[in-house]
């Protein structure tokens, strides 16, 4: 199994042709794009709007992997106001923040999950969820059950499909 984790990650890796980071407007873009003369190269700007709903001083802190999908399986511009966005994240912080400082009893889940509310890009429209423990401690929001997996195996989450009138994530079980 993991000889074909290796063999689809080389053929990721052979389609990024140009690395070289892109300057436009002032603003590095490290997206790449797969046509060297294409007139429709993919460039990257901040959204400072985004960045601020997402950024939190307790609880949920930040994540690396996000993923979204529009919960009725819509996804078209100008349609956002007609449906929730479902986001996962993988490797996530949970804690609080004081005076721009990581408190010293944060913890590391794996995965987590967000509910934002139609298409408004503010703090207030954003939900997070992840299960506790019964003391409190906070943990991931899915954890492998399958006869395969071993205690300490966890789901990374990836990217996923909207199926018959449901959501369906693509996950790989990451073993300790």
């Amino acid at each position: 199994m993991k000889n074909i984790y290796s063999i689809i990650l080389f053929f990721m890796l052979m389609g990024c042709k140009n690395t070289k980071p892109v300057v436009s407007d002032g603003t590095i873009s490290h997206a790449r794009w797969y046509e060297k003369d294409s007139a429709n190269q993919i460039i990257t700007k901040p959204a400072p709007q985004w960045a601020e709903m997402l950024r939190h001083d307790t609880g949920w802190i930040g994540a690396d992997g996000i993923y979204s999908m529009a919960t009725n399986g819509v996804e078209a511009p100008g349609k956002a106001s007609q449906t929730n966005t479902f986001f996962w994240f993988s490797d996530c912080i949970i804690g609080n923040i004081v005076a721009d400082t990581l408190r010293s009893d944060w913890q590391l889940l794996h995965n987590s999950v967000a509910y934002m509310d139609g298409d408004k890009v503010d703090p207030n429209h954003i939900h997070f969820y992840y299960r506790k423990d019964s003391a409190g401690n906070a943990l991931s929001m899915f954890e492998p059950h399958s006869p395969d997996s071993k205690p300490g195996d966890y789901y990374w989450l990836g990217d996923g499909v909207f199926g018959v009138n449901r959501p369906i994530g693509l996950p790989l079980i990451v073993s300790q």
